[in-house]
Formats: structure tokens, sequence, C-alpha cells
């Protein structure tokens, strides 16, 4: 049995004495994270994880409608891009967690969950909050803000709200564009700022004695002045009084080995480090638009902004505030580009904005039912791969499929192609890439090895071979 294995039979005792629970909900110490690639562990990991969550679901709800065996149940799990893209990965990959942790069970029909990417499927969820209907066949744009990337998800309008049924549409594609992590960007311009312009109150010694040399300025002091920056400004954020104080200032201690210090206050923070970083944003967002190479060839009506990148208490004035910068910011930015996308700043973080309440329905409970809504190819698509040597001599090549049996591809031989794309086969993004591994059947060539790419990119079959 190899380790994996049996950790898993381990997690099974551990259900008994609720060991889980103290493991995922540990509170923040001290203690180093370890880094996880083996793919292996990462699926222990996750299935962990999602058995933890899962015993969780099962005893808040084991009192309020008894046996599950009795009754239909719907997970729907929304994961951030990256992490599904990265970490979570393919359906197959999905399933063996599901199952793994009890979520799924095979060849049980009452239990279905869906996971799904954040910024997908909440279209009802916009439409009610702003109080517009999108029209069938449009485009918009969800724009997820963190802090150091923003999603942007280009979605087509395919049902409209009628008859009591919610609106759907589809997503065509998903971007994550990196940007400078804002924290340590406004950490930075903050005090670039200071020691441009700023007036420094001196301590006793630096006050008496200007021979005594001082390190404000040092590298060796820029630590310092960075951790303390962030607890202040951190302290600023999380002002909650009904009053938008702009102007009461917090001594900011500016040394490790003297006393001198400088005033700050919410205005300074948010003229020379907030506002700089929203128009960055911004710039971000609107040249999506034009970009063709990312969604300039659709006509976007409505872009939907969500994301409280410095973490503020969402119910503070300061909130407030940074809503309407953002908001400023990126209509400023779309005129500028001369174009006619309305935008929406949501005042909430995406799991407030998704919360439901007790008469509401779940924004994707047709989903457990009807299915997900998708682009998928309407042909099958195969290739056929030939290479030739400088004298034009034809070499044979072998593709070694997934079920691990060799076929050889011969130019015009098509029950020896390589299958691209299938008919009813799900794209999940306009552009989209398979790598094949390909190798020369000739014994003096047998090391030589080629990457067959293939791809659609914007409705175009398109492929590239590499060595």
């Amino acid at each position: 049995m190899d380790c994996v294995s049996k950790i898993k039979t381990r997690m099974k005792a551990c259900h008994t004495q609720r060991e889980l629970n103290n493991f995922f909900s540990k509170p923040n110490t001290n203690e180093k994270f370890v880094a996880i690639r083996q793919s292996k562990y990462i699926q222990l990991f996750m299935t962990l994880y999602l058995d933890y969550v899962n015993e969780i679901i099962t005893h808040q709800l084991a009192g309020k409608i008894g046996n599950f065996d009795d009754h239909e149940i719907g997970y729907i799990i929304s994961v951030e891009k990256l992490l599904l893209d990265n970490v979570i990965g393919e359906e197959e990959t999905q399933k063996k967690w599901l199952t793994g942790s009890g979520m799924t069970r095979k060849f049980d029909k009452n239990r279905k969950v869906r996971i799904v990417s954040q910024g997908g499927w909440i279209l009802p969820k916009v439409e009610q909050r702003i109080g517009l209907n999108f029209g069938l066949r449009s485009y918009f744009v969800v724009a997820l803000v963190h802090a150091n990337y923003v999603q942007l998800t280009l979605h087509h309008v395919v049902k409209s709200a009628i008859n009591g049924e919610a609106s759907c549409s589809i997503i065509i594609e998903d971007e994550i564009i990196p940007i400078e992590n804002v924290h340590d960007a406004l950490y930075k311009s903050i005090w670039n700022n200071v020691k441009t312009h700023s007036e420094i109150n001196y301590c006793t010694t630096h006050k008496d004695s200007e021979e005594i040399p001082c390190d404000y300025f040092s590298i060796k002091n820029y630590k310092y002045i960075l951790t303390n920056l962030k607890k202040n400004v951190d302290k600023i954020f999380k002002y909650d009084s009904a009053y938008l104080a702009l102007d009461d200032k917090i001594s900011l201690s500016i040394s490790a080995l003297c006393n001198c210090t400088v005033f700050l206050s919410l205005r300074h923070v948010i003229h020379i480090g907030v506002k700089p970083i929203l128009y960055e944003i911004a710039t971000v967002m609107a040249a999506s638009l034009v970009n063709t190479n990312i969604f300039g060839n659709y006509k976007v009506d409505r872009l939907i902004v969500i994301g409280n990148v410095f973490n503020i208490k969402d119910t503070s004035p300061i909130y407030r505030e940074y809503t309407a910068l953002l908001q400023v910011a990126v209509d400023e930015i779309i005129r500028q580009k001369e174009k006619d996308t309305n935008c929406f700043i949501l005042h909430e973080n995406l799991s407030r904005f998704l919360q439901i309440t007790r008469d509401d329905k779940q924004h994707m409970l047709w989903s457990l039912t009807t299915g997900i809504l998708q682009q998928v190819s309407s042909s099958t698509y195969c290739a056929i791969a030939s290479l030739s040597d400088s004298k034009n001599n034809p070499h044979k090549v072998l593709y070694k499929n997934k079920q691990g049996s060799t076929i050889r591809m011969d130019a015009f031989e098509y029950k020896a192609a390589v299958l691209a794309l299938q008919k009813g086969q799900s794209i999940k993004s306009m552009d989209f890439f398979k790598n094949y591994q390909l190798m020369c059947n000739d014994e003096e060539d047998m090391d030589q090895r080629y990457t067959l790419r293939l791809g659609i990119i914007k409705s175009l079959i398109v492929y590239d071979i590499t060595d």
C-alpha cells in the first residue's frame, strides 16, 4: 500500500474523532507553509479539504432534512480561475476528488456537483442587482479584481429572462491580466511621496544635533518602513465611523533606531496611493475592450466590476469612497478609448454578492437539473502529420494515444489521423490548443521527437510542429 492509500485509510478514521475540523480550522500561526508540487499530494490535500467541507455541510443539514439518502443534494463550488486551471484541472481529476471526499458516489443520481470558475454564471444576480435585463445575444464582461491580477470574463447572453425562467449566458473567453501587487504598490507610492514632500518630526536626538546621522532612507531601514506602513494603513482602512475623517492624522515611525516620525492621513493614502492604482486597474480593464487579442472584436455593452483589492471593510465610508473613485477611473479611461461600454461597480465582494436569502433560489440551481450551457464543436476535426528530410524523402510518424497504443500517421491515411476536436466536445475558450508528442518511425531517426500543436484561434483551424 503506497503512502497516499495509507493516508486515505487514516482519513476515514478521522471522521469519528473530527480531527479534520481541528486541522482546517486551526488559527493562523507562524508555521511555515510547505509548497506541494507532486500531483498525488495535491490530490490528497484536495480530497481532504473537500471531505472536511462535506462533513460541515452534512453536520449542519442533518438536523434539518434528516437522512441524506432520502433527498436530492446538489453542490455548487465556485473556484478562482487560477486555482481551477492550475490545480484542480480537468473534469476527470475533479471526479476523483469528489468521489474520494464523499460528496458524490458512483451510480448515485441523487447527488450532483458543479465546479465553476468565479465570475461565471452570475447573469441573473447581476440583472437583479443593477435592475436591467441584458439583451439576447449581447456581450458583457465581468472583471474580478484581485490584489495581483484582474480576471476578465467575456459572456454572451443566450437566454433571456422570460416566463419566470432565469436568463443565462455562456463564457466566450477568460483572460488573466497580471498587475503589480496593489499592497506593495501602495506602500511604495506612499513612502516615495513621504521621502520627497513630507515634513519629518525629528526626535530629540536629531533635532538637537545635526551631526548624528539618521538612516531613514537606507535600504536597511526600508523593511522596517514597509512593515510599519502596512500596520498603519490597515488601521486606516479598518476605520468604521459614519464620518469620513480625511484629514485625521496618524503618527508614522520612520526609523527603528530613533523616534522620528511623519504624519499620515486618509487623504494622503487615497490621493497618493489608492487613486493611481485604481487608474492602473481601470486602464487594464478598458484596454481589454479595444485589444483585438482579447475582446476588441466584440461589441461589449456592459462591464461589471467586482472586487475589494485593499480589503477595506465594505460597510465603511472609506469603501464607498473606494468604489466611487474606481467608477470615475473606469468611466474616464473607457471614454479615452472611445468606447460606449457602460460600467457598473458592484459594492460587495463576490461571496457577499452571491449570498442567497431565505426566499431566494440559488442562482445556479437550474444547472443541477438541466446542465450547463457551453460552447461545443459543431464538427469533428482531425490532423495528419507528414515529415520529410532535406531530400524530400518522407518519414513515417508515430503517435501514442491516451490508451497507450501507438498509431502510425502517414499522409492521406485518414484512419491514422490524430483526433483534434470531436463533434459536441466542449470548447472552454476561443483560443483552444492541444499538444501531441510525435516521433519518427525510421531507425536512424528514432530519437527525434516532435510536438504537434493544434489549435482553434477565433474559429480558424491552425497547427504548428516544433522539435
